[in-house]
């Protein structure tokens, strides 16, 4: 294999790796992600060939499209604040339109997708067995730190003797926001015969049922309330697509057994009633119900509702020593209170593209798309779950592996496409 490819399919394999890592060590493993993937084509211009082509397929283009409507959205709502700024305590909105400096995340599953196109299969393979090897190991770490707080202690609030699992997250909800996917991907693999999941990994059976042990201890350790109900409801969306009406009975008694068995807990059952952190999410909800109907079309302005929460808090609860001010802490308000109804009708939209791609590469049925792409769908219905208590889709961390998820989304079903074409033929 010629220096350039070889670059270009290392970089894809650190990548992957790289998305259950450190903001750091993500956008490093980006960067030079791009600089494999130019010379692995042969140069920038062949790559800009490459990308059109990529962005030739309809599902594709119209992604792009959706993607640029809200990016534009972000850009008109930090316009429009700067010439009718909401005003609480007594200050107006200062507009900083820093914050679209990280608008290329909604660029980039593109070149990512470019890239992952121009692997071979065998290639593409490696790649995902390094993403899900490396969920592994890091899972493995995250177990053991739950006991020794090694590499990074999280104190549980409820048991102070033991910390979450965030392995090199450095946070328990990154970790439950960006752990699931390649979970649900193992997971995924790990019940298709043979031959149709061995396009997609060379892992055995064996080495992916210890991958999704060691995984849902670690989601488990994490002590993440969002997660603990994310996961089992993804789960009966999972095995009502795709299990036999005894395994989906078997599925949810054996969740219903595990959460019997683990109620009786007293570590679990005191982080489950622990009220931390729950009066000041529902006044930050409060607080961007209110930006929405101060400026219902295009909110406060992208992220800067979460500068003007504080503000917000300070006026309404004056006689408060505390104030927990940022983002709205649910990503569905969080949209609504800072790009308004037009910001919040091109996010699901966007949203509802990511978690198209894979669902429609499953229901064509070939093999092609459908190794994973169910785990996928599962994984997204967690993931939002998990959005009903934080803002995950703009955490930097969390973005690159919405990014991977979107690109493997995409290229899942580019191959399901492929391949019903050659059928017609």
């Amino acid at each position: 294999m010629p220096i350039a490819r070889r670059f270009r399919f290392l970089t894809l394999c650190a990548y992957a790796v790289s998305t259950l890592l450190a903001q750091a060590p993500m956008s490093i493993a980006f960067a030079a992600l791009v600089v494999g993937a130019v010379a692995g084509a042969g140069g920038f211009r062949a790559f800009a060939a490459d990308l059109r082509e990529t962005l030739e397929h309809p599902w594709v283009r119209r992604f792009l499209w959706v993607s640029l409507a809200f990016l534009a959205v972000c850009v008109l709502s930090l316009i429009w604040a700067s010439i009718q700024p909401l005003e609480y305590n007594g200050e107006r909105t200062v507009v900083r339109f820093g914050h679209l400096a990280k608008s290329w995340y909604w660029i980039h599953p593109f070149v990512v997708l470019t890239a992952l196109r121009s692997l071979s299969e065998a290639e593409r393979r490696r790649v995902v067995d390094c993403w899900l090897v490396a969920l592994g190991v890091f899972s493995a770490i995250g177990i053991q730190q739950h006991f020794t707080g090694w590499p990074r202690p999280q104190r549980i609030p409820t048991l102070p003797d033991r910390y979450h699992a965030t392995a090199f997250l450095g946070h328990h909800l990154s970790l439950a926001s960006i752990f699931i996917f390649p979970w649900f991907a193992a997971l995924d693999l790990l019940r298709q015969p043979a031959k149709q999941r061995e396009r997609f990994s060379t892992l055995g059976r064996p080495a992916l049922a210890l991958i999704v042990t060691v995984g849902a201890v670690a989601l488990f350790l994490s002590y993440a309330r969002s997660v603990w109900l994310a996961l089992p409801f993804a789960l009966l969306v999972w095995g009502a697509l795709t299990l036999s009406l005894r395994a989906k009975a078997a599925l949810a008694a054996g969740i219903l057994a595990l959460a019997l068995g683990l109620s009786t807990s007293q570590g679990v059952r005191d982080r489950v009633r622990g009220a931390f952190g729950q009066s000041d999410r529902f006044l930050l909800w409060k607080a961007n119900v209110e930006f929405f109907k101060d400026s219902p079309v295009l909110g406060a302005g992208f992220k800067m509702n979460h500068h003007l929460s504080g503000r917000w808090l300070r006026e309404t609860y004056p006689g408060r020593k505390h104030y927990f001010a940022g983002h709205a802490h649910n990503n569905f308000l969080d949209v609504l209170g800072g790009l308004g109804i037009l910001g919040f009708l091109t996010w699901m939209a966007w949203m509802a593209g990511i978690i198209a791609a894979p669902w429609h590469a499953w229901r064509k049925g070939d093999p092609r798309g459908a190794a994973f792409a169910v785990g996928l769908v599962a994984a997204w219905v967690a993931f939002h779950f998990n959005g009903l208590t934080q803002v995950n889709y703009l955490e930097g961390k969390v973005q690159h592996q919405i990014a991977w998820m979107t690109a493997w989304g995409l290229m899942l079903l580019i191959g399901a496409d492929g391949a019903a074409k050659l059928k017609k033929k």
